[in-house]
């Protein structure tokens, strides 16, 4: 038994009854004990001759996995309780659980979501998994209507260190398997094609991503948290762009977003000489933003971020994230117009009156 704000016990009901009921009742449900955001969640009652009948239960956390739309109207839009049309089709209670990876772990803790690299064996290394997975991960993500911000971090003493050495073994089988050198470039050149679509993925991603790095952040790591928002370190952090060691030339995003990060001066150096760096040099570049004393301090630090940008109104958020991503891609002129479209077609809040609030009140008092 649930017990709702109001009141109500909310039992348990098969999704797949909801469809065979004609009106329904959303609302948010909070336990007895509402500090705990596990134990919230959205309920919904069967309205029968003026009386709930019938209820269901489903948690914050997997609320976002029920279509977008429940008999028309989106569940992160039901503030109290809203009457619903009838014959809603849903998912079935088996397709109500948090997806499993076999690289990542995901978890949702209310509107922040942590994306754990979790080979910890094997130093987080990318190998053929991580690959296919990460676009998964986004895609599952962007459907989940009440994120607002997502933390990339690690499993075990490293990030991340670098692409396995099976995956480079299979690149190079893969050329010499063609039965012309044409056709073992092309087929290189589609593979390559497609780790940068999946690195790339995290700009796909609708909220800002903050990377927590420790450990050992190596080549194809380096690549990995070029494509974050956001990057904070552990002292113990230690970065190389690695590539020029092994023959090849970083080609997974690297070279194409650090130098809007760090200067171009500065990742010319590291990418010739494949020098590995500390934390301290990191911030003082502006890789990250900031150093903390070890792993938990890191994680309690980008735990707090996250909070506050969470709490920011979450069309906006989506909006900065896409106008500094346009601005590092397009002209001045080009990134203005941009943003001026964005703020008349889908950039003010209906929030505003609300928002601009409290700049009346100091405004008036002056």
């Amino acid at each position: 038994m649930v017990c709702s704000s109001s009141g109500v016990s909310v039992r348990p009901l098969a999704y797949a009854g909801i469809e065979k009921s004609p009106l329904w009742l959303l609302s948010r449900l909070h336990s007895r004990a509402p500090r705990h955001p596990s134990t919230r969640g959205f309920g919904g009652w069967l309205r029968q001759r003026g009386r709930c009948r019938r209820a269901f239960r489903v948690p914050c956390a997997l609320h976002a996995r029920i279509p977008t739309r429940v008999a028309g109207a989106r569940l992160s839009c039901v503030q109290a309780s809203g009457l619903k049309k009838k014959k809603t089709r849903v998912l079935e209670d088996t397709a109500m659980t948090l997806p499993t990876w076999q690289f990542f772990q995901v978890r949702l803790d209310g509107p922040v979501a942590w994306i754990m690299l979790a080979q910890p064996q094997q130093a987080n290394a990318l190998g053929a998994a991580f690959w296919d997975e990460l676009p998964q991960v986004v895609a599952w993500l962007n459907r989940c209507d009440a994120l607002r911000v997502a933390v990339l971090a690690a499993e075990g003493r490293h990030f991340c260190g670098g692409i396995t050495l099976d995956l480079l073994e299979s690149v190079l089988a893969m050329m010499k398997a063609a039965e012309a050198p044409e056709d073992g470039r092309e087929r290189v050149r589609d593979e390559i094609f497609r780790m940068q679509a999946s690195i790339s993925s995290l700009e796909l991603l609708r909220v800002p991503v903050i990377a927590a790095v420790h450990g050992a952040c190596i080549g194809g790591g380096v690549d990995l948290i070029a494509a974050c928002d956001m990057r904070y370190a552990a002292a113990d952090a230690r970065f190389c762009i690695k590539e020029v060691d092994l023959g090849i030339v970083a080609d997974v995003g690297t070279t194409q977003r650090l130098r809007h990060v760090i200067g171009l001066a500065a990742l010319t150096e590291l990418s010739f000489t494949a020098e590995t760096f500390d934390a301290a040099k990191a911030e003082r570049l502006g890789l990250v933003g900031a150093v903390l004393a070890d792993r938990e301090a890191l994680l309690a630090h980008v735990a707090a971020l996250a909070g506050t940008i969470a709490a920011k109104p979450a069309r906006a958020v989506r909006g900065i994230k896409q106008s500094l991503l346009y601005a590092r891609d397009h002209t001045v002129a080009q990134g203005l117009v941009q943003a001026a479209e964005w703020n008349a077609t889908l950039g003010f809040s209906p929030n505003m009156d609300a928002l601009l609030a409290p700049l009346r009140a100091r405004t008036r008092k002056s």
